[in-house]
Parts: structure tokens; C-alpha cells; sequence
């Protein structure tokens, strides 16, 4: 069932079969978890759990990259099967009306490509329009998820200095929110 979906990618629950080897293998990749803690510890990693979490405190979407065709040396095309690319989440809290957005994007071929900023606009446009949320929110360190929020609209809103520690150093976490009447205004 696609959710929401461009010529490019679509969205859908999360569902058993996505959690396979290749999928399990984001999580232990420290360039893909470099901004999240799944790459700080060693530690069993239990995938079903996430389908088994609280569905009315998350909402967790596979991002699906469609079927297309990619150049091959001979001049023509090869067909490249529909694939996971990663996961998009709201984590609500349903009492102050609002949401942390989370992402992992584990085939790392299809980074810069925009996909992450499209999903986030779709994520944005959901909470507002479907869950009546007042404000979605997120915090990083991550260059390109800041470089997403900026792109839809998003408004810096603090910072948390010295916050994670990465690759031997104390790094800053860039906030940011977006509220439903400011998109209001910048989608009409």
C-alpha cells in the first residue's frame, strides 16, 4: 500500500519482509548510523521490535525506490528492481500535539539525491493534515538532514551545544520545527 509517492519513490508501512540481512546491515554500517547511536555500541539488534512498538506513538514508513532503468556500458539500459532504501519515522506525542521526525537512510547509492527532503515534505504534510499535529520537529548534527529541513521550510529553533560526542569530538545538535500554520502559508 504506497502512501504517498513521486515518479521516483513512494512510501508504506514498514512491514516483515523488509527486515531482512541486507536491511539489518544499515544498522551495524557506521557511515550510514554515523549520526545516530545504532553505531555506537555493540549490541543485539532486534529489527522486529520495531514493528512490534507502540503503532500509536510511531509511524514508521519504508521509503521504496521504484523500479527503473540505470545506463550500461553498451549503451543500453538495465532494469534495477524496486528496493528499501529506508526508513522514515513520526514519533508523536499525541498530548502536546507534535512530532520528532527520524530517518535512516541505509543504501547509501541514492544519497544527495533529494529523497530525504521529499519524504520529510510528505512526513510534514501527513502530521498536519492527517494526524492535526501543531509542530514537527528534529534535532542532528547530519549536514544533509539539515540541508532537508531548511529545504521544506523548516526553521532553525536552537541549538544544543557540545551535545553528541563523534569521531573524537563534542558536536552541536541544530534544531529544528516547523508549525502547522507556517505550512499552511508556505503550501497554499
Amino acid at each position: 500500500m504506497k502512501i504517498y509517492e513521486n515518479d521516483q519513490i513512494y512510501v508504506r508501512p514498514l512491514i516483515d519482509t523488509d527486515i531482512n540481512e541486507n536491511y539489518r546491515r544499515w544498522f551495524y554500517d557506521q557511515e550510514v548510523c554515523k549520526y545516530n547511536s545504532h553505531g555506537k555500541f555493540s549490541h543485539d539488534f532486534a529489527p522486529l521490535e520495531i514493528l512490534e512498538g507502540s503503532w500509536i506513538n510511531e509511524i514508521i514508513w519504508a521509503v521504496i525506490r521504484k523500479m527503473h532503468k540505470k545506463p550500461n556500458e553498451s549503451g543500453g539500459y538495465d532494469r534495477v528492481p524496486a528496493i528499501h532504501i529506508g526508513n522514515v519515522c513520526l514519533n508523536i506525542n499525541w498530548i502536546n500535539r507534535n512530532a520528532e521526525f527520524t530517518c535512516i537512510f541505509g543504501e547509501k547509492e541514492y544519497w544527495g539525491k533529494g529523497y530525504c527532503s521529499t519524504v520529510l515534505e510528505w512526513m510534514i504534510d501527513h502530521g498536519f493534515n492527517k494526524l492535526n499535529l501543531h509542530k514537527i520537529w528534529l534535532g542532528t548534527a547530519n549536514p544533509g538532514m539539515m540541508k532537508a529541513a531548511h529545504k521544506v521550510g523548516m526553521r532553525q529553533e536552537g541549538r544544543l551545544k557540545e551535545h553528541v560526542f563523534l569521531e573524537g569530538k563534542f558536536l552541536d545538535i541544530d534544531n529544528f520545527r516547523i508549525l502547522k500554520d507556517r505550512w499552511s502559508l508556505i503550501n497554499v
